[in-house]
């Protein structure tokens, strides 16, 4: 899996030294091929975690504590004079004025 990966970057370095088309279609072919073996790799690893969970607790939750954290957060956004706002609540106001209420309870 590595191998690919490895020949995958040789390959986009060499398709951003030539743009040759024939680079690039050598390219995306290995691009398919990398990521397919990183899911399947993956998609095995999880399922022997999932296999040994009685076995072995602590290992499949070391791998899963972290993919259940939320990380997203709004940033800076401008206002109607253009000025940054950082504030929590500043943002919201702005984004409850932006987002009309009847359409977020279409969505649900």
């Amino acid at each position: 899996m590595l191998r690919n990966v490895k020949k995958k970057h040789k390959l986009w370095k060499k398709w951003k030294e030539r743009s040759d088309d024939n680079l690039k279609i050598k390219y995306k072919k290995q691009v398919n091929k990398a990521s397919k073996l990183v899911r399947l790799a993956k998609r095995d690893f999880e399922r022997k975690i999932a296999k040994n969970i009685k076995k072995d607790s602590k290992t499949f939750f070391k791998y899963a504590r972290p993919k259940t954290k939320v990380k997203s957060t709004v940033g800076p956004l401008l206002d109607d004079n253009d000025k940054l706002t950082c504030d929590d609540h500043d943002m919201g106001q702005m984004l409850s004025t932006f987002l009309p209420r009847d359409a977020m309870l279409a969505r649900y």
